[in-house]
């Protein structure tokens, strides 16, 4: 079987980075809050889904310099990170891009 999907090219992943990226952000949160509610055995992979979006949105952000929306995403990075910060979730990668977002983006770019 064979899928085909309508591609939007005005959607928000045909586009650049911009404030409508923030409701894919609400999105995650959402999802991540009823599989916590439901799924208890998913939440980590939940949790660690929504903190590499806020990573790559970030990342995404900084390429095109719009330094308003890294502000946006850094500050609700934090939030999620520090709300569910345990043994589980914590890696070099989350925690270093908690400390200092741009020096974890600018080394991936590199690489």
């Amino acid at each position: 079987i064979t899928y085909f999907y309508y591609q939007n090219p005005n959607s928000i992943t045909h586009s650049q980075v911009s404030e409508k990226n923030l409701d894919h952000l609400d999105g995650l949160r959402e999802r991540t809050v009823y599989i916590k509610q439901n799924y208890k055995k998913l939440y980590m992979f939940a949790i660690k889904k929504e903190l590499d979006k806020h990573i790559e949105l970030y990342s995404d952000a900084h390429l095109i310099k719009n330094e308003s929306l890294k502000k946006k995403i850094k500050k609700r990075y934090r939030w999620v990170f520090c709300n569910n910060f345990n043994k589980y979730t914590v890696s070099k990668k989350y925690i270093a891009f908690f400390i200092n977002p741009n020096k974890i983006i600018k080394k991936d770019n590199h690489t």
